[in-house]
């Protein structure tokens, strides 16, 4: 909620949409391969959750030709199709983004008061957790508060809010936040960030509002696609880069995915290059990889088009001798691992269960 304030900050159209779907989104991932049936979301119980598809409809793009989609190290074949369904963004089936707020929260136009049924042994938890016969409470009063009132007013207000709880001794306001003092000893800190009437509060985002928002995200990878951008899919998270690395680096890494390098060295390589961060939160990218015929026919174009001569593996400097040591100390410790995990599961195992000539292994130090 409080993340919006991005928004003030932003300069650039183009920033503050996609600023507002990655802060507002959540990724959907799909589960296995790419789903069979078009972008969408399943109709939902019309009582409580109305079907977001039926509420904001849906807008599909042009096919594109251009650019370049990995989905979990597949490469998927162009053409690319984005698609807006509902309150999820797709490039060919795959949705790539979600809007979490759904569906959108409703103005509180009233004064909740205070929340009733509590008593000395009562917590924030039953004013601020979603089940019970307050839930939410502390949130609603907020919301109305800060929407009707100047930020002075309401922190006032707030203030007097939690001292009238039965199971709070006392309260200050400090920088920032609200400190709670429980009459069972406890200490509990309250953010009283101000929220910004129509953006933090999403009061005034009504569902037409949100289809064009999305739709100006949708615009984000339809551009880049179209300017050659290459896209490497996650369950969580995305990379990216612009055509001139792709024109530059692809070639390279298709090149060192196919090899037979072990998964270490693979992803060092990459790192490199710059395709993946640090870490091994990707490494789905080098575990899932498969292409097509047509993914090197499609980088040699862009390559030719674009003048870019392509690097080649030899060209990625060697690793140094203190990434090489990274590098077998990681070994170690995944071989340490995986020799004291089946130990382990041998222990636990009866021995009845154990095979006649079956060694157990011993934990490598």
């Amino acid at each position: 909620m409080h993340s919006l304030e991005i928004f003030s900050r932003c300069v650039s159209r183009t920033v503050i949409v996609v600023a507002v779907i990655c802060m507002l989104c959540s990724w959907r991932p799909c589960k296995g391969e790419v789903p069979s049936q078009p972008c969408s979301i399943p109709a939902t119980n019309p009582t409580t959750q109305p079907d977001p598809v039926l509420v904001l409809g849906k807008t599909v793009g042009k096919p594109i030709d251009s650019g370049f989609v990995f989905y979990k190290g597949r490469y998927i074949e162009a053409p690319y199709t984005v698609t807006r369904a509902g309150v999820e963004i797709c490039i060919n089936d795959i949705v790539v983004r979600k809007w979490a707020i759904w569906p959108l929260p409703q103005p509180v136009t009233e004064d909740p008061g205070l929340p009733a049924g509590l008593t000395e042994r009562s917590t924030l938890s039953d004013i601020r957790d979603k089940d019970g016969p307050n839930k939410g409470h502390a949130n609603r009063k907020w919301r109305y508060l800060y929407h009707t009132n100047s930020a002075e007013v309401a922190d006032q207000k707030m203030l007097a809010y939690y001292k009238a709880l039965p199971f709070v001794a006392d309260v200050v306001i400090e920088p920032g936040m609200f400190r709670l003092r429980l009459k069972n000893g406890s200490v509990s800190l309250v953010s009283r960030e101000r929220p910004r009437p129509g953006f933090d509060l999403l009061e005034d985002m009504t569902p037409k509002k949100l289809a064009k928002l999305l739709d100006e995200g949708m615009g984000y990878y339809e551009k880049s696609l179209k300017s050659s951008d290459c896209f490497m899919l996650f369950d969580k998270g995305e990379l990216s880069f612009g055509q001139h690395k792709a024109a530059r680096d692809l070639k390279a890494m298709i090149e060192i995915l196919r090899s037979s390098q072990s998964l270490d060295e693979k992803r060092i390589l990459l790192q490199r290059m710059t395709i993946l961060p640090p870490g091994n939160q990707f490494d789905s990218l080098i575990t899932g990889f498969r292409a097509s015929s047509h993914l090197d026919e499609r980088i040699q174009a862009l390559a030719t088009a674009t003048g870019v001569n392509p690097i080649t593996v030899s060209e990625i400097p060697e690793m140094s001798e203190g990434e090489q040591r990274r590098l077998a100390q990681e070994r170690e410790m995944a071989a340490s691992k995986k020799a004291n995990t089946a130990t382990e599961r041998l222990r636990k195992e009866p021995a009845t269960q154990r095979s006649a000539g079956e060694a157990t292994p011993r934990p490598t130090k």
